[in-house]
Protein backbone atom coordinates (compact mmCIF):
# COMPACT_ATOMS: atom_id res chain seq x y z
CA UNK A 1 0.00 0.00 0.00
CA UNK A 2 1.56 3.36 -1.03
CA UNK A 3 1.56 6.78 1.40
CA UNK A 4 2.18 9.86 0.39
CA UNK A 5 2.27 13.25 1.42
CA UNK A 6 0.23 15.82 -0.54
CA UNK A 7 2.01 18.28 -2.80
CA UNK A 8 2.28 21.93 -1.75
CA UNK A 9 0.26 24.50 -3.26
CA UNK A 10 2.89 26.67 -4.56
CA UNK A 11 5.50 23.69 -5.67
CA UNK A 12 6.63 20.50 -4.80
CA UNK A 13 9.92 20.72 -3.65
CA UNK A 14 11.57 19.56 -0.77
CA UNK A 15 11.02 21.91 2.39
CA UNK A 16 14.33 23.15 4.20
CA UNK A 17 13.72 22.95 7.47
CA UNK A 18 13.89 20.09 9.57
CA UNK A 19 11.41 16.87 9.16
CA UNK A 20 9.72 18.47 6.47
CA UNK A 21 8.77 21.78 7.84
CA UNK A 22 10.16 25.48 6.20
CA UNK A 23 9.55 26.64 2.54
CA UNK A 24 9.43 25.20 -0.87
CA UNK A 25 11.34 25.12 -4.12
CA UNK A 26 10.35 28.64 -5.05
CA UNK A 27 10.59 30.13 -1.89
CA UNK A 28 7.26 30.20 -0.90
CA UNK A 29 5.45 28.80 2.58
CA UNK A 30 4.32 25.32 2.34
CA UNK A 31 0.44 24.44 2.46
CA UNK A 32 -1.67 21.88 1.65
CA UNK A 33 -3.18 21.89 -1.99
CA UNK A 34 -6.70 22.87 -3.00
CA UNK A 35 -8.17 20.27 -2.91
CA UNK A 36 -9.65 20.36 -6.80
CA UNK A 37 -5.95 20.35 -7.63
CA UNK A 38 -5.06 17.14 -5.85
CA UNK A 39 -8.09 15.67 -7.35
CA UNK A 40 -6.86 16.97 -10.99
CA UNK A 41 -3.42 14.86 -10.15
CA UNK A 42 -5.05 12.08 -8.40
CA UNK A 43 -7.42 11.85 -11.76
CA UNK A 44 -4.24 11.89 -14.15
CA UNK A 45 -2.48 9.35 -12.26
CA UNK A 46 -5.65 6.90 -12.51
CA UNK A 47 -6.14 7.02 -8.60
CA UNK A 48 -10.22 7.86 -8.48
CA UNK A 49 -12.10 6.69 -6.85
CA UNK A 50 -10.81 8.22 -4.49
CA UNK A 51 -12.29 8.65 -0.50
CA UNK A 52 -11.59 11.82 1.19
CA UNK A 53 -11.68 11.76 5.34
CA UNK A 54 -13.02 14.95 6.55
CA UNK A 55 -13.14 15.00 10.49
CA UNK A 56 -16.35 16.46 10.74
CA UNK A 57 -19.83 16.39 9.38
CA UNK A 58 -20.19 20.06 8.26
CA UNK A 59 -16.69 20.06 6.74
CA UNK A 60 -17.43 16.64 4.52
CA UNK A 61 -20.80 18.87 3.30
CA UNK A 62 -18.73 22.03 2.58
CA UNK A 63 -16.09 19.96 1.00
CA UNK A 64 -18.83 18.54 -1.51
CA UNK A 65 -20.66 21.87 -1.94
CA UNK A 66 -17.50 23.98 -2.20
CA UNK A 67 -15.92 21.27 -5.13
CA UNK A 68 -19.09 21.42 -6.74
CA UNK A 69 -18.96 25.19 -7.12
CA UNK A 70 -15.56 25.02 -8.28
CA UNK A 71 -17.09 23.00 -11.35
CA UNK A 72 -15.50 19.76 -10.79
CA UNK A 73 -17.14 16.92 -12.64
CA UNK A 74 -16.33 12.97 -12.70
CA UNK A 75 -19.12 11.76 -14.68
CA UNK A 76 -20.15 11.39 -18.47
CA UNK A 77 -23.98 12.41 -19.24
CA UNK A 78 -24.63 9.18 -19.23
CA UNK A 79 -23.19 8.33 -16.15
CA UNK A 80 -25.42 11.76 -14.71
CA UNK A 81 -28.54 10.29 -16.30
CA UNK A 82 -27.70 6.43 -14.50
CA UNK A 83 -27.05 8.28 -11.40
CA UNK A 84 -30.95 10.14 -12.22
CA UNK A 85 -32.25 6.87 -12.40
CA UNK A 86 -30.96 5.83 -8.89
CA UNK A 87 -32.07 8.64 -7.17
CA UNK A 88 -35.53 8.62 -8.69
CA UNK A 89 -36.25 5.16 -7.51
CA UNK A 90 -34.29 5.50 -4.04
CA UNK A 91 -36.82 8.28 -2.68
CA UNK A 92 -39.59 6.95 -4.74
CA UNK A 93 -42.36 7.46 -2.42
CA UNK A 94 -41.27 9.85 0.05
CA UNK A 95 -42.81 13.31 0.90
CA UNK A 96 -41.68 16.21 -1.46
CA UNK A 97 -42.02 18.54 1.13
CA UNK A 98 -39.65 16.46 3.48
CA UNK A 99 -37.13 16.07 0.62
CA UNK A 100 -37.47 19.91 -0.03
CA UNK A 101 -36.58 20.61 3.40
CA UNK A 102 -33.50 18.17 3.51
CA UNK A 103 -31.78 19.67 0.70
CA UNK A 104 -32.25 16.59 -1.38
CA UNK A 105 -32.19 18.63 -4.47
CA UNK A 106 -28.96 20.44 -4.12
CA UNK A 107 -27.44 16.85 -2.74
CA UNK A 108 -28.86 15.04 -5.84
CA UNK A 109 -27.06 17.95 -8.10
CA UNK A 110 -23.75 17.17 -6.59
CA UNK A 111 -24.43 12.92 -6.61
CA UNK A 112 -24.81 13.75 -10.69
CA UNK A 113 -21.35 15.53 -10.46
CA UNK A 114 -20.07 12.12 -9.02
CA UNK A 115 -19.41 14.16 -5.95
CA UNK A 116 -20.86 12.88 -2.42
CA UNK A 117 -20.46 13.22 1.53
CA UNK A 118 -20.76 10.58 3.41
CA UNK A 119 -21.56 10.95 7.35
CA UNK A 120 -23.88 10.03 10.29
CA UNK A 121 -25.93 13.34 10.74
CA UNK A 122 -27.52 12.42 6.72
CA UNK A 123 -30.53 10.72 6.46
CA UNK A 124 -30.12 6.89 5.85
CA UNK A 125 -31.52 6.85 2.37
CA UNK A 126 -29.23 9.35 1.35
CA UNK A 127 -25.99 7.50 2.68
CA UNK A 128 -27.18 3.96 0.97
CA UNK A 129 -27.62 6.15 -2.41
CA UNK A 130 -24.02 7.16 -2.39
CA UNK A 131 -22.80 3.60 -1.31
CA UNK A 132 -24.91 2.41 -4.29
CA UNK A 133 -23.71 4.83 -6.52
CA UNK A 134 -20.07 4.51 -5.27
CA UNK A 135 -20.25 0.52 -5.49
CA UNK A 136 -21.23 1.24 -9.55
CA UNK A 137 -18.83 3.61 -10.39
CA UNK A 138 -20.98 6.42 -10.46
CA UNK A 139 -19.58 8.44 -7.73
CA UNK A 140 -15.91 9.05 -7.81
CA UNK A 141 -14.95 11.64 -5.00
CA UNK A 142 -16.71 10.95 -1.68
CA UNK A 143 -15.63 13.10 1.61
CA UNK A 144 -16.49 10.80 4.51
CA UNK A 145 -16.22 11.26 8.27
CA UNK A 146 -14.15 8.24 9.68
CA UNK A 147 -16.80 6.33 10.78
CA UNK A 148 -16.70 5.07 6.61
CA UNK A 149 -14.05 3.00 8.08
CA UNK A 150 -15.61 1.02 9.94
CA UNK A 151 -18.54 -1.08 9.20
CA UNK A 152 -19.08 0.21 5.38
CA UNK A 153 -17.72 -1.50 2.59
CA UNK A 154 -16.81 0.84 -0.14
CA UNK A 155 -13.28 0.34 -1.01
CA UNK A 156 -11.47 2.96 -3.12
CA UNK A 157 -8.43 3.15 -5.49
CA UNK A 158 -7.19 5.66 -2.91
CA UNK A 159 -7.91 7.41 0.32
CA UNK A 160 -6.94 11.54 1.21
CA UNK A 161 -6.51 12.11 4.53
CA UNK A 162 -7.41 15.80 5.19
CA UNK A 163 -5.61 16.16 8.53
CA UNK A 164 -3.05 14.11 10.64
CA UNK A 165 -5.39 14.88 14.01
CA UNK A 166 -8.70 14.75 15.26
CA UNK A 167 -11.04 15.73 18.03
CA UNK A 168 -10.73 12.89 20.32
CA UNK A 169 -14.08 14.20 22.39
CA UNK A 170 -11.73 15.99 24.45
CA UNK A 171 -8.83 17.73 22.70
CA UNK A 172 -7.24 17.10 19.15
CA UNK A 173 -4.77 14.67 18.83
CA UNK A 174 -2.31 12.58 16.35
CA UNK A 175 -4.25 10.21 14.55
CA UNK A 176 -3.27 6.50 16.38
CA UNK A 177 -1.76 3.98 14.61
CA UNK A 178 -5.18 2.43 14.65
CA UNK A 179 -6.85 5.18 12.91
CA UNK A 180 -4.45 5.65 10.52
CA UNK A 181 -4.56 2.20 9.30
CA UNK A 182 -8.32 2.10 9.44
CA UNK A 183 -8.61 5.17 7.24
CA UNK A 184 -6.04 4.19 4.96
CA UNK A 185 -7.03 0.30 4.73
CA UNK A 186 -10.27 1.90 2.29
CA UNK A 187 -7.72 1.89 -0.09
CA UNK A 188 -7.73 -0.71 -2.63
CA UNK A 189 -10.33 -2.59 -4.04
CA UNK A 190 -9.99 -6.43 -4.13
CA UNK A 191 -10.01 -8.05 -7.51
CA UNK A 192 -9.39 -4.70 -9.47
CA UNK A 193 -6.45 -2.82 -8.15
CA UNK A 194 -2.54 -4.47 -6.93
CA UNK A 195 -2.39 -1.76 -4.50
CA UNK A 196 -3.94 1.18 -2.67
CA UNK A 197 -2.71 4.61 -2.34
CA UNK A 198 -2.76 6.57 0.70
CA UNK A 199 -2.11 10.52 0.67
CA UNK A 200 -1.83 12.77 3.53
CA UNK A 201 -1.59 16.55 3.58
CA UNK A 202 0.71 18.45 4.32
CA UNK A 203 0.29 20.41 8.09
CA UNK A 204 3.02 22.53 9.78
CA UNK A 205 2.62 20.92 13.02
CA UNK A 206 3.24 16.90 11.50
CA UNK A 207 6.76 16.34 9.92
CA UNK A 208 7.41 13.77 6.95
CA UNK A 209 9.22 11.84 9.54
CA UNK A 210 5.97 11.47 11.73
CA UNK A 211 3.75 10.40 8.77
CA UNK A 212 6.20 7.36 8.28
CA UNK A 213 6.63 6.61 12.06
CA UNK A 214 2.82 6.58 11.90
CA UNK A 215 2.54 4.58 8.52
CA UNK A 216 5.00 2.05 9.96
CA UNK A 217 3.51 1.50 13.89
CA UNK A 218 2.13 -2.06 14.55
CA UNK A 219 1.87 -1.37 17.93
CA UNK A 220 -1.39 -1.24 18.50
CA UNK A 221 -3.29 -1.75 21.80
CA UNK A 222 -6.17 -4.08 21.87
CA UNK A 223 -8.51 -4.29 25.18
CA UNK A 224 -11.29 -6.71 24.86
CA UNK A 225 -14.81 -5.67 24.94
CA UNK A 226 -16.26 -8.85 26.43
CA UNK A 227 -18.74 -8.23 29.70
CA UNK A 228 -21.28 -10.65 31.13
CA UNK A 229 -24.53 -8.16 30.95
CA UNK A 230 -27.67 -9.06 33.20
CA UNK A 231 -29.32 -10.70 29.40
CA UNK A 232 -26.21 -12.80 28.77
CA UNK A 233 -26.08 -14.19 32.78
CA UNK A 234 -29.76 -14.92 32.83
CA UNK A 235 -30.05 -16.58 29.44
CA UNK A 236 -27.26 -18.90 30.61
CA UNK A 237 -28.54 -19.51 34.38
CA UNK A 238 -32.45 -20.25 32.25
CA UNK A 239 -30.48 -23.02 30.17
CA UNK A 240 -27.57 -24.74 32.00
CA UNK A 241 -26.25 -25.09 35.94
CA UNK A 242 -24.07 -22.57 37.15
CA UNK A 243 -20.82 -23.90 36.74
CA UNK A 244 -21.72 -25.19 33.05
CA UNK A 245 -22.58 -21.48 32.72
CA UNK A 246 -19.79 -20.09 34.08
CA UNK A 247 -17.51 -22.79 31.99
CA UNK A 248 -19.26 -21.65 28.87
CA UNK A 249 -18.29 -18.06 29.55
CA UNK A 250 -14.82 -18.45 30.13
CA UNK A 251 -14.27 -20.32 27.24
CA UNK A 252 -16.32 -17.99 25.12
CA UNK A 253 -13.99 -15.34 26.74
CA UNK A 254 -10.83 -17.09 25.50
CA UNK A 255 -11.64 -16.55 22.01
CA UNK A 256 -11.12 -12.68 22.66
CA UNK A 257 -7.86 -10.67 22.59
CA UNK A 258 -8.15 -9.72 26.22
CA UNK A 259 -6.56 -7.28 28.40
CA UNK A 260 -4.77 -7.83 31.77
CA UNK A 261 -7.80 -7.02 33.79
CA UNK A 262 -9.78 -9.27 32.21
CA UNK A 263 -8.64 -12.74 33.35
CA UNK A 264 -10.75 -15.89 33.79
CA UNK A 265 -10.97 -15.35 37.30
CA UNK A 266 -11.84 -12.15 36.84
CA UNK A 267 -14.92 -12.94 34.47
CA UNK A 268 -16.11 -15.86 36.96
CA UNK A 269 -16.10 -12.95 39.51
CA UNK A 270 -17.75 -10.36 37.15
CA UNK A 271 -20.37 -13.14 36.33
CA UNK A 272 -21.26 -13.61 40.01
CA UNK A 273 -21.59 -9.90 41.01
CA UNK A 274 -24.05 -9.87 38.31
CA UNK A 275 -25.70 -12.45 39.51
CA UNK A 276 -25.77 -11.05 42.98
CA UNK A 277 -27.66 -8.10 41.52
CA UNK A 278 -29.91 -10.25 39.96
CA UNK A 279 -30.93 -12.25 42.91
CA UNK A 280 -30.98 -8.60 44.91
CA UNK A 281 -33.41 -7.34 42.81
CA UNK A 282 -35.46 -10.72 43.18
CA UNK A 283 -34.37 -11.98 39.44
CA UNK A 284 -32.85 -15.49 40.90
CA UNK A 285 -33.83 -17.71 43.75
CA UNK A 286 -30.57 -19.26 44.35
CA UNK A 287 -29.50 -20.12 41.20
CA UNK A 288 -33.27 -20.15 39.21
CA UNK A 289 -34.56 -17.40 37.29
CA UNK A 290 -37.65 -16.24 38.72
CA UNK A 291 -40.85 -14.89 36.71
CA UNK A 292 -38.90 -11.75 36.26
CA UNK A 293 -35.67 -13.08 35.56
CA UNK A 294 -37.11 -14.65 32.58
CA UNK A 295 -38.11 -11.77 31.23
CA UNK A 296 -34.46 -10.20 31.60
CA UNK A 297 -33.30 -13.15 29.56
CA UNK A 298 -35.35 -12.04 26.65
CA UNK A 299 -34.70 -8.83 26.66
CA UNK A 300 -30.93 -8.53 24.52
CA UNK A 301 -30.35 -5.04 25.20
CA UNK A 302 -27.76 -2.14 26.53
CA UNK A 303 -30.33 -1.13 29.36
CA UNK A 304 -31.61 -5.21 29.84
CA UNK A 305 -32.16 -5.18 33.30
CA UNK A 306 -33.84 -1.61 33.63
CA UNK A 307 -36.13 -1.94 31.02
CA UNK A 308 -37.56 -5.49 32.38
CA UNK A 309 -37.80 -3.69 35.75
CA UNK A 310 -39.67 -0.95 34.28
CA UNK A 311 -41.96 -3.81 32.65
CA UNK A 312 -42.52 -6.18 35.04
CA UNK A 313 -43.48 -3.27 37.83
CA UNK A 314 -45.89 -1.75 35.18
CA UNK A 315 -44.14 1.49 34.39
CA UNK A 316 -45.32 1.05 31.00
CA UNK A 317 -49.08 0.22 31.24
CA UNK A 318 -51.74 1.81 30.40
CA UNK A 319 -49.52 4.71 27.88
CA UNK A 320 -50.86 5.47 24.06
CA UNK A 321 -48.35 4.81 21.49
CA UNK A 322 -46.67 8.51 21.47
CA UNK A 323 -46.49 8.46 24.87
CA UNK A 324 -44.62 4.71 24.87
CA UNK A 325 -42.47 5.83 22.47
CA UNK A 326 -41.23 8.85 24.16
CA UNK A 327 -40.79 6.77 27.19
CA UNK A 328 -38.50 3.99 25.70
CA UNK A 329 -36.64 6.79 24.07
CA UNK A 330 -35.26 7.71 27.81
CA UNK A 331 -33.88 4.09 27.43
CA UNK A 332 -32.05 4.52 23.52
CA UNK A 333 -31.02 8.31 23.35
CA UNK A 334 -27.36 8.74 24.23
CA UNK A 335 -26.67 13.00 24.59
CA UNK A 336 -23.04 13.03 22.45
CA UNK A 337 -22.78 16.35 21.80
CA UNK A 338 -20.28 18.58 24.05
CA UNK A 339 -21.64 21.00 26.65
CA UNK A 340 -24.44 20.84 29.31
CA UNK A 341 -27.73 18.18 28.33
CA UNK A 342 -30.24 20.79 27.05
CA UNK A 343 -33.54 20.61 29.18
CA UNK A 344 -36.63 19.35 27.12
CA UNK A 345 -40.27 19.51 27.78
CA UNK A 346 -42.13 16.13 27.73
CA UNK A 347 -45.48 16.05 25.33
CA UNK A 348 -47.40 14.02 27.88
CA UNK A 349 -47.79 14.53 31.76
CA UNK A 350 -48.62 10.62 31.85
CA UNK A 351 -45.06 10.21 30.11
CA UNK A 352 -43.11 12.74 32.20
CA UNK A 353 -44.98 10.99 35.47
CA UNK A 354 -43.45 7.33 34.25
CA UNK A 355 -40.15 8.41 33.77
CA UNK A 356 -39.98 10.00 37.12
CA UNK A 357 -40.80 7.17 38.44
CA UNK A 358 -38.69 4.66 36.41
CA UNK A 359 -36.11 7.46 37.35
CA UNK A 360 -36.57 6.58 41.24
CA UNK A 361 -37.06 2.73 40.19
CA UNK A 362 -32.92 3.12 38.51
CA UNK A 363 -31.22 5.06 41.68
CA UNK A 364 -32.49 1.97 44.10
CA UNK A 365 -30.69 -0.16 41.05
CA UNK A 366 -27.75 1.93 40.55
CA UNK A 367 -27.32 1.39 44.52
CA UNK A 368 -27.53 -2.22 44.28
CA UNK A 369 -24.94 -2.43 41.51
CA UNK A 370 -22.49 -0.32 43.43
CA UNK A 371 -22.56 -2.59 46.56
CA UNK A 372 -21.82 -5.75 44.54
CA UNK A 373 -19.29 -3.75 42.59
CA UNK A 374 -21.12 -4.00 38.93
CA UNK A 375 -20.79 -1.26 36.37
CA UNK A 376 -24.19 0.39 36.68
CA UNK A 377 -26.57 0.46 33.84
CA UNK A 378 -26.67 4.47 32.80
CA UNK A 379 -28.99 6.62 33.33
CA UNK A 380 -32.42 7.80 31.32
CA UNK A 381 -31.73 10.69 28.76
CA UNK A 382 -35.32 12.03 27.83
CA UNK A 383 -33.89 14.48 25.29
CA UNK A 384 -34.96 12.49 22.42
CA UNK A 385 -38.31 12.26 24.20
CA UNK A 386 -40.22 14.92 22.54
CA UNK A 387 -39.07 14.13 18.87
CA UNK A 388 -40.41 10.26 19.67
CA UNK A 389 -44.01 11.55 20.93
CA UNK A 390 -43.81 14.17 17.87
CA UNK A 391 -43.15 11.83 15.03
CA UNK A 392 -45.41 8.37 16.45
CA UNK A 393 -48.34 10.99 16.84
CA UNK A 394 -47.70 11.04 12.43
CA UNK A 395 -46.00 14.94 12.89
CA UNK A 396 -44.28 15.27 9.53
CA UNK A 397 -40.16 15.14 8.94
CA UNK A 398 -39.85 18.42 8.36
CA UNK A 399 -41.32 19.49 11.69
CA UNK A 400 -39.17 17.13 13.41
CA UNK A 401 -36.10 19.12 12.10
CA UNK A 402 -36.50 22.43 14.42
CA UNK A 403 -36.15 19.43 17.25
CA UNK A 404 -31.92 20.25 16.81
CA UNK A 405 -31.44 16.87 15.51
CA UNK A 406 -29.79 16.69 12.14
CA UNK A 407 -31.68 14.22 9.73
CA UNK A 408 -29.66 11.08 10.39
CA UNK A 409 -29.55 11.50 14.11
CA UNK A 410 -33.49 11.90 14.18
CA UNK A 411 -33.45 8.57 12.02
CA UNK A 412 -31.00 6.43 13.76
CA UNK A 413 -32.39 7.52 17.15
CA UNK A 414 -36.40 6.50 16.06
CA UNK A 415 -34.99 3.36 14.53
CA UNK A 416 -33.61 2.36 17.87
CA UNK A 417 -36.78 3.34 19.67
CA UNK A 418 -38.36 0.84 16.94
CA UNK A 419 -36.09 -1.96 17.92
CA UNK A 420 -37.07 -1.61 21.20
CA UNK A 421 -40.60 -1.25 20.91
CA UNK A 422 -40.24 -4.20 19.05
CA UNK A 423 -38.49 -6.23 21.79
CA UNK A 424 -41.38 -5.08 24.24
CA UNK A 425 -43.78 -6.11 22.00
CA UNK A 426 -42.54 -9.82 21.91
CA UNK A 427 -42.26 -10.17 25.05
CA UNK A 428 -44.51 -7.57 27.45
CA UNK A 429 -46.59 -9.40 30.23
CA UNK A 430 -49.46 -7.42 29.73
CA UNK A 431 -50.91 -7.39 26.33
CA UNK A 432 -52.28 -4.40 25.88
CA UNK A 433 -48.49 -2.95 26.28
CA UNK A 434 -47.80 -5.27 23.70
CA UNK A 435 -50.33 -4.47 21.62
CA UNK A 436 -49.32 -0.24 22.46
CA UNK A 437 -45.25 -1.39 21.92
CA UNK A 438 -46.56 -3.04 18.47
CA UNK A 439 -48.59 0.65 17.62
CA UNK A 440 -45.97 2.38 18.45
CA UNK A 441 -43.48 0.36 15.64
CA UNK A 442 -46.56 1.46 12.93
CA UNK A 443 -46.46 4.89 13.94
CA UNK A 444 -43.00 5.13 14.27
CA UNK A 445 -41.93 3.17 10.95
CA UNK A 446 -42.77 6.03 8.10
CA UNK A 447 -41.99 7.80 5.57
CA UNK A 448 -37.57 8.46 5.55
CA UNK A 449 -37.27 6.37 8.54
CA UNK A 450 -39.42 3.29 6.79
CA UNK A 451 -36.90 4.01 3.70
CA UNK A 452 -34.19 4.05 5.58
CA UNK A 453 -31.73 0.44 5.38
CA UNK A 454 -31.60 -2.07 8.07
CA UNK A 455 -30.18 -0.53 11.39
CA UNK A 456 -27.41 -2.42 12.48
CA UNK A 457 -26.41 -3.18 16.02
CA UNK A 458 -23.82 -0.52 16.39
CA UNK A 459 -26.57 1.80 15.79
CA UNK A 460 -29.25 0.11 17.81
CA UNK A 461 -27.12 -0.21 20.83
CA UNK A 462 -28.22 -3.66 21.54
CA UNK A 463 -26.70 -6.06 22.96
CA UNK A 464 -26.85 -9.44 21.49
CA UNK A 465 -26.58 -11.32 24.73
CA UNK A 466 -25.53 -14.52 23.51
CA UNK A 467 -22.68 -16.37 23.76
CA UNK A 468 -21.09 -18.94 21.24
CA UNK A 469 -22.34 -22.42 21.74
CA UNK A 470 -25.35 -21.08 24.41
CA UNK A 471 -27.81 -21.51 22.16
Amino acid sequence: RGSGRGTGRRGRGRSNGPGGRGENRHGGPWRPPRRIDLLAELQERSLLPVIWFVFSRKGCDQAAARLARDGARYTSDAEAARIDEVVEARLAGLDRGDLAALGAGRWADRLRLGIASHHAGMLPVFKETVEHCFSEGLVRVVFATETLALGVNMPARSVVIDKPTKYDGQRIAPLSPVQYTQLTGRAGRRGIDDRGWAVMLWSPDFSFSDVAALAASRSFELRSAFRPTYNMVAGLLGRMPVEAARDLMARSFAQHQADASSSPVNLAGRFDAVASVLRSRGHLDGWELTASGSLVSRLFHEADLAVAEALHSGRLDGLSPPELASVLSAFTYEHRSPGRRPEVWIPSGAAYRRLRSIETDLDDLHRTEQRFGVEPIRSLETGFAPAAHRWAAQESFEALLDEGFSAGDLVRNLKQVIDLARRIAAVSPSPETAKAAREAVDALNRGVVAASGAMDETDAGAVTGTVPGAA
